[in-house]
């Protein structure tokens, strides 16, 4: 099979666009299904994406250290929701009824809608 790109090409690609598959593609003018192919035909094309997508992601979080250092306040929540939430920084979400108590389901209720609509649905088959 005849390659359009040669791998390196690719790789460049790949390096350029921070590991992103839809930038490389950008980059070589071809869809992104081309670049996943070369992606499968070359094992290695793999581990350098993610080495590139590891490299950005480390670049990104010292770039939110930074702003922490510097008391960025959408920073210093961030990174406690996120790495802090084992330290019990996470917004919790609780479901409850009404003024905070349980919440009540009517069966009873629940099965005479549903035997209403069997009902109606089998009289407009007679129709």
């Amino acid at each position: 099979m005849r390659q359009r790109y040669t791998k390196e090409a690719v790789e460049e690609a790949l390096k350029k666009s921070g590991g992103l598959a839809s930038g490389a593609a950008r980059i070589l003018d071809c869809s992104v299904q081309t670049v996943l192919n070369y992606i499968k035909r070359f094992p290695e094309l793999e581990e350098i994406r993610r080495d590139v997508v590891t490299r950005v992601v480390d670049k990104a979080e010292a770039g939110l250290f930074q702003l922490v250092s510097e008391g960025d306040r959408t920073s210093i929540i961030f990174t406690l929701k996120t790495l802090g939430r084992n330290r019990g920084y996470s917004e919790r979400h609780e479901v409850t009824g009404k003024d905070g108590g349980p919440i009540q389901v009517d069966i009873a209720g629940i099965a005479a809608t549903f035997e209403r609509m069997v009902m109606d649905d089998e009289s407009s088959d007679d129709e």
